[in-house]
């Protein structure tokens, strides 16, 4: 088995799952127009809410060893077809972050350049790249998402203390309230990606518990600092903020700050970049232990990577964005994956009380995970128009073909290792 993951690639595998400087440019002025002024405390709400979200992997974690996360837990606790429908939940949202991530990527260009024909151009290019590199050198994959991460971390602690630093620029009149929450819970999508690389990890038992919550809680710390940072800076500005993202790039220009709105851009892209990497590289060994598991047979397993995600992407990047635009398909897709993020999750408290060893503890926590995954599903499915409906036909569609994979099922049996029989294995070779 190849150990290529120290605590600080298992951490990065996490934190560049959740795309901090990509959640800076699109999510946060988001949620400051939603929050206003109470922006700081619904970041400090939301990282206890994603707590509860992760509690199930951050358990599990420190207890199996596999790379089919989320699916392995399930299967274990209710037998092969629950394993193998959450399987096929996870890989249909992490298809579909890549386009998802790639039409975000020609809003930026577009925005950029004012050039359609590059932005048409770019999400295909962009979709390309990334699941050629993780189909590729696995090796590249990693250094690229560690080094690059730890560049964005530094960088937006340097953006963030540099504008709070800066003369205040006013207060500007907002509505405050907690409505911003549902997207603040959106920034932590990913966090428990490591569990998707146990199995690559020296000490899985710990350094992929470890990097779920350290990333929740590190994310969170972020938020509520660039949400201040932001206050601060922009000011009487923070209106036009919340309408734009690219405004900050802009208002960066203008004033001594300068030199960081180049970097700003260029760190946007790259998270972009890592986030989608990041879950690539999580889809990737997934369906690796979906072969091994009997999930797949050879032949499907050569397919689901990756020919199919190209496929989802082309078809996804061009067919929705006729219709919608590649904002529009960014808020279609986002809006799909999130749901079958919290459904993945609801399937992992239920197995997470099925096995455990702490029940009373376990089943609150489960049940308050459950409650806000719940409200992450009915605040996304909420929203009046065709965008809406669009994305409640698309999560059908991706339940009922799961349903079908699953009515078809063959034994499949669950290679996973306790941490236990892993560290003897280890110890042994």
């Amino acid at each position: 088995m190849s150990r290529r993951y120290r605590f600080a690639g298992t951490f990065m595998q996490s934190f560049s799952s959740m795309g901090p400087m990509l959640n800076f440019a699109g999510l946060y002025p988001l949620i400051i127009g939603a929050s206003g002024y109470y922006a700081p405390f619904v970041a400090l709400l939301a990282t206890v809410a994603s707590l509860l979200t992760v509690y199930a992997p951050y358990v599990l974690s420190k207890r199996y060893v596999t790379n089919g996360g989320y699916y392995s837990y399930s299967g274990i606790a209710f037998g092969g077809r629950s394993g193998k429908f959450v399987a096929m939940l996870y890989y249909a949202y992490g298809l579909l972050v890549i386009p998802d991530i790639a039409c975000f990527i020609a809003v930026m260009v577009e925005g950029l350049t004012a050039n359609r024909l590059i932005a048409y151009i770019a999400p295909l290019a962009f979709s390309i790249f990334v699941i050629l590199l993780v189909y590729g050198s696995n090796r590249t994959a990693v250094l690229l998402i560690t080094f690059l991460g730890m560049a964005e971390a530094v960088f937006i602690f340097v953006l963030d203390t540099s504008m709070f630093s800066s003369p205040p620029a006013g207060h500007a009149l907002m509505a405050s309230s907690f409505a911003g929450t549902i997207f603040a819970l959106l920034a932590f999508s990913g966090s428990g990606s490591s569990i998707f690389v146990s199995e690559d990890s020296e000490k899985p038992g710990k350094y992929v518990p470890y990097s779920i919550v350290s990333t929740v809680l590190l994310g969170g710390a972020m938020m509520a600092y660039s949400f201040l940072a932001d206050f601060r800076f922009l000011g009487r500005s923070l209106p036009a903020y919340t309408q734009d993202p690219f405004y900050l790039f802009s208002y960066l220009n203008g004033t001594p700050l300068h030199l960081l709105a180049f970097p700003f851009i260029i760190f946007s892209f790259t998270s972009a970049t890592m986030l989608t990497v990041a879950y690539g590289n999580a889809m990737r060994r997934a369906v690796d232990s979906m072969r091994t598991d009997g999930v797949l047979k050879q032949g499907e397993w050569r397919l689901a990577f990756p020919v199919v995600p190209l496929a989802v992407s082309v078809l996804a990047e061009y067919a929705l964005t006729s219709r919608f635009g590649f904002y529009g398909t960014f808020e279609v897709l986002a809006t799909v994956v999130a749901v079958c993020f919290a459904e993945v999750h609801i399937f992992s408290n239920a197995a997470l009380v099925k096995l455990s060893r702490r029940r009373a503890l376990d089943a609150a926590v489960a049940l308050a995970s459950t409650s806000v995954l719940l409200y992450i599903i009915f605040e996304n499915f909420a929203g009046p128009g065709l965008p809406t409906a669009v994305s409640i036909a698309v999560f059908a569609l991706v339940n009922l073909t799961a349903l079908m994979f699953t009515g078809t099922a063959r034994r499949c049996e669950f290679h996973t290792l306790r941490v236990a029989d892993q560290a003897q294995k280890d110890s042994g070779a």
